[in-house]
């Protein structure tokens, strides 16, 4: 399961440059929570461990790309490419990064926002939200940068 992520996350990010906001690297969340905009039946809150990968900085046409690894189905890559520069807004302590982005994953790749939020003592969030649902994973816990090839 893990070594599904690991594959790929090597694969996928080798030549991608990395440097945007400081977020890039390899990351683990323990909380999580799901807003359906349609079913409040399906929502929920739940501590599990997610793995996440953040790569991102534009190379031509694509500007990265965020993996995240569910425990539900860990043989499926939900695998975000990042499709616009960022925008980014500040309010209240908190810095938001904003990115348009396209679910792969899916059959029909699916238009979404990625959204990273970054508290003034540096803990991180990571939300991804499209017109149907959002899924936020809470306080990401780095466990090691991703390289460039291009960069030391």
């Amino acid at each position: 399961m893990l070594k599904y992520f690991t594959l790929f996350v090597v694969l996928a990010f080798t030549g991608i440059m990395v440097n945007a906001q400081n977020v890039n690297g390899n990351y683990k969340s323990y909380k999580t929570s799901f807003l359906d905009r349609h079913d409040a039946s399906l929502n929920f809150k739940e501590n599990s461990e997610h793995n996440i990968a953040v790569a991102i900085e534009r190379t031509d046409d694509i500007y990265g790309y965020v993996i995240l690894q569910d425990p539900r189905i860990p043989h499926v890559l939900l695998t975000y490419e990042i499709v616009s520069d960022v925008d980014v807004f500040k309010h209240e302590g908190i810095t938001m990064y904003t990115y348009k982005a396209k679910a792969m994953h899916l059959k029909k790749p699916k238009d979404t926002k990625v959204i990273f939020y970054v508290k003034e003592d540096n803990s991180l969030n990571l939300m991804i939200d499209d017109d149907d649902s959002s899924q936020a994973w809470l306080r990401l816990e780095k466990q090691s940068d991703l390289k460039s090839k291009n960069k030391p």
